[in-house]
């Protein structure tokens, strides 16, 4: 992120904009700015901006972010993703797109792939501690037709 104050934020092209809320605050980055949650409600909003990404014509994309967690929590979502730094949600209490950390500190990926709970899929990837605290480290999680490919740092 290129902003380092302020309480929002846009993307490369500068044209889809989020909002800070709650206590989201400005911090030093990996790359430039980034942003600190403190896991009580506070995110960076986008409105519905990533909502044909994932409507029914839509069948790859890719989500990439560079995490440095500081603590893992118990709390999970209704889906059962603990330590969630990335979802994207349909209405207020459905997510789409979860992205989380284990307790173990593996990636857990869950995926809403359609209508129906028969379309919920769900895995951990890495290995324990591949998520270490107090670190930096970049996923990246790829989409393709139903064919799901993650990468943690290099791995």
């Amino acid at each position: 992120m290129d902003e380092n104050s302020g309480t929002t934020t846009t993307d490369s092209k500068g044209s889809n904009i989020g909002t800070l809320t709650d206590n989201a605050d400005w911090t030093t980055g990996k790359i430039n700015s980034g942003i600190i949650f403190d896991g009580n409600g506070d995110d960076v909003t986008f409105g519905n901006i990533l909502n044909d990404p994932f409507g029914t014509g839509c069948s790859y994309w890719t989500v990439s972010a560079w995490i440095y967690p500081t603590a893992l929590q118990a709390t999970q979502s209704n889906h059962g993703t603990r330590n969630c730094f990335i979802a994207k949600a349909s209405d207020s209490y459905n997510d789409n797109l979860e992205l989380g950390i284990t307790d173990d500190g593996k990636l857990h990926v869950y995926i809403d792939a359609g209508s129906g709970s028969s379309q919920d899929t769900y895995d951990d990837y890495g290995v324990s501690s591949s998520i270490p605290l107090d670190e930096w480290t970049f996923i990246a999680v790829r989409y393709d037709n139903g064919d799901v490919d993650v990468l943690i740092d290099d791995a």
